[in-house]
């Protein structure tokens, strides 16, 4: 993992010197994760992670929670979460950044929708539905955790209904 020493270097054989070599085993490695504290509730050992590496694009791994940190991050207001990861291939390094999505509810089913459908107007939210025979409902919803680009909807919306996205905002001004 690291070299300490070089060519032509004194070496120091008193207890407690510096180590001259860091030998370590990369066939599992560790991810560290930061969880926001608004999420930190719904954690838990066991839970299903998935995550993408940025120098590995299109590559999919997946893991469990294995421990969870008793207090948060004072300066970042986080909550660490870690996971052992097999390597045997050895494509994880030490230090990589990660995407990191964790699976909370598992077994629920929510429907999920693109940002630009949610209309907010302080601190409500609703979209616009759009119908089979052409016509369009406003509806209120409420909006779950946000992953990317979707939103979640805990109320308002069933699984399979189609929203409006692109021009919803243009549509509730003209519909006032």
């Amino acid at each position: 993992m690291q070299r300490k020493v070089g060519p032509g270097q004194f070496i120091n054989t008193s207890v407690g010197g510096d180590p001259i070599y860091v030998i370590g085993d990369l066939s599992t490695v560790w991810l560290l994760a930061y969880v926001r504290e608004t999420e930190a509730s719904k954690i838990r050992i066991g839970q299903q992670i998935s995550f993408k590496l940025l120098s590995r694009p299109g590559e999919n791994y997946h893991g469990n929670i294995r421990y969870v940190a008793a207090t948060l991050e004072a300066n970042l207001r986080r909550l660490m979460i870690r996971t052992t990861i097999h390597n045997e291939d050895r494509a994880l390094k030490p230090e990589m950044y990660a995407s990191v999505s964790i699976f909370t509810d598992e077994g629920d089913l929510w429907p999920a929708i693109p940002r630009e459908a949610v209309i907010y107007e302080g601190n409500k939210a609703r979209v616009w539905v759009a119908h089979d025979d052409k016509t369009i409902e406003r509806r209120s919803i409420t909006p779950g955790m946000i992953d990317g680009r979707m939103i979640q909807v805990l109320k308002g919306l069933r699984p399979g209904e189609k929203v409006v996205t692109k021009g919803a905002l243009f549509i509730d001004r003209a519909a006032e």
